[in-house]
């Protein structure tokens, strides 16, 4: 994933960036505070806040 610059409703512009590999950490630990059996869902909203719907999802999809 990049970093993006995201512009805010006030006109003040702030910069996002998401890492793919501390993705893959917290989906990681997440797994190991539930049962085995219990499957992970991820909810993304409003675009993932401008991260990149399409590329969180993916990563998701891919985590399983």
């Amino acid at each position: 994933m990049r970093g993006r610059e995201v512009k805010s409703r006030n006109g003040l512009r702030t910069w996002i960036e998401v890492d793919r590999k501390a993705i893959r950490h917290n989906f990681n630990v997440f797994k190991k505070l539930i049962p085995k059996r219990t499957r992970l869902m991820a909810v993304v909203k409003s675009n993932a806040y401008g991260c990149g719907l399409v590329d969180f999802s993916r990563e998701m999809e891919r985590l399983g």
